[in-house]
């Protein structure tokens, strides 16, 4: 079972059409969720935990790298909140080595919030008993920070 949040109509329909051929493919039906919603419905939805409950894995790409820091860790710490106990969650940023960046930043007018290990782990410091870890992608380009909530016991 997946859930998927995007603010985007157009990318989830686009994962619409993944998910169809995927399942055509393996011949199977896969239960997924299609959530139209935001940072701001994510962070101040009263309701949110309670309709979409708590989760195993949590994966974010192409969010963070548009996030200030603040904001960053008020959508860490909730996405924390939301992981059942043992769960993990895996977030993507850009890193401030990225070798495209002025390429991206120049030409592109794409302009984002690049983050060293450092302070991409410092969004999540004050999270009590969570560990953390950064992991590379093979370019170097992108950073991953890797939360792993403890298991009950």
């Amino acid at each position: 079972h997946f859930s998927l949040l995007d603010h985007d109509p157009k990318a989830l329909s686009e994962a619409t059409s993944l998910i169809q051929t995927i399942e055509n493919n393996l011949n199977a039906k896969i239960d997924v969720d299609l959530i139209k919603g935001s940072v701001r419905t994510l962070l101040f939805s009263r309701s949110f935990n309670q309709k979409w409950g708590q989760f195993h894995f949590i994966y974010s790409m192409g969010l963070f790298d548009y996030l200030s820091a603040p904001v960053a860790k008020a959508v860490i710490t909730k996405l924390y909140q939301m992981l059942k106990p043992g769960g993990e969650m895996v977030i993507g940023n850009f890193h401030t080595s990225n070798p495209s960046r002025y390429y991206m930043e120049y030409w592109c007018d794409w302009v984002l919030n690049l983050r060293t290990e450092e302070e991409f782990i410092a969004l999540s410091a004050d999270i009590p008993s969570a560990n953390h870890s950064i992991i590379f992608e093979d370019t170097d380009c992108q950073i991953f920070l890797h939360i792993k909530k403890q298991a009950k016991g």
